[in-house]
């Protein structure tokens, strides 16, 4: 971590655990509207509000045991000080990109709402993530898995068969695991070959897919 970017904390008298504070009405009041906001109006998912609910009820515990009363008293060097403290117990940079950019966001959502007459999260700054080169699989890798994945299924397994049309879909049509465990039968269209996929933040999408894809799913709908 740079010292330009996060200043060394120092840290309230009280050590009581951040899940262990009690979060007053006035700063617990405004977190609820804000989730309330990233659920209906920003369209984020359960699990985005969920990490971003706890990211921000870690800088609200911090920000009581250091004084704060209401979120008038949140300031930039108390959100500096925050980050610094996770920096020493450990979290991970991108972790930390991704707390820094929940409570902006929050701060954000006060000053638009007319709740604070300042942002004090405008000048927070993120630490850069670490660039890994993602790990892929060769190409043979991938057809001998696509090839051990029908050898297990033409014995009919119903496991193997659904098995073998998730591997054919999910490089076939270049997906996230987690939107091929969100297709249903119905988000199928056999005859154009296209998948109705439901992307992050609740969007819609359609996705091609080949011949071999086909008739993976073909042999499990109607075997498996």
């Amino acid at each position: 971590m740079t010292p330009e970017v996060f200043e060394k904390p120092t840290p309230p008298a009280a050590t009581t655990k951040d899940s262990e504070t009690v979060i007053p009405r006035t700063l617990r009041e405004p977190l609820d509207r804000w989730c309330t906001y990233l659920t209906h109006e920003r369209a984020r998912s359960d699990n985005t509000v969920r990490a971003y609910r706890a990211d921000v009820t870690s800088l609200l515990s911090w920000a009581v045991r250091a004084g704060a009363h209401d979120a008038c008293d949140i300031s930039l060097a108390m959100m500096r000080s925050w980050l610094a403290d996770q920096a020493d117990r450990g979290l991970t940079r991108s972790s930390m990109g991704r707390r820094a950019a929940a409570a902006r966001s929050f701060t954000s959502w006060l000053r638009q709402r007319g709740i604070v007459s300042v942002d004090p999260g405008r000048r927070l700054a993120s630490p850069k993530s670490e660039q890994h080169l993602p790990t892929v699989i060769t190409r043979d890798e991938a057809a001998e898995l696509l090839n051990e994945s029908l050898h297990a299924a033409d014995d009919g397994d119903p496991m193997a068969l659904r098995d073998h049309a998730l591997l054919e879909v999910l490089y076939g049509g270049a997906l996230r695991v987690s939107e091929v465990v969100g297709l249903d039968v119905s988000d199928i269209d056999d005859a154009r070959r296209t998948l109705n996929v439901m992307e992050k933040g609740n969007r819609q999408r359609v996705v091609p897919f080949g011949v071999p894809s086909q008739a993976a799913l073909r042999r499990w709908i109607t075997l498996g």
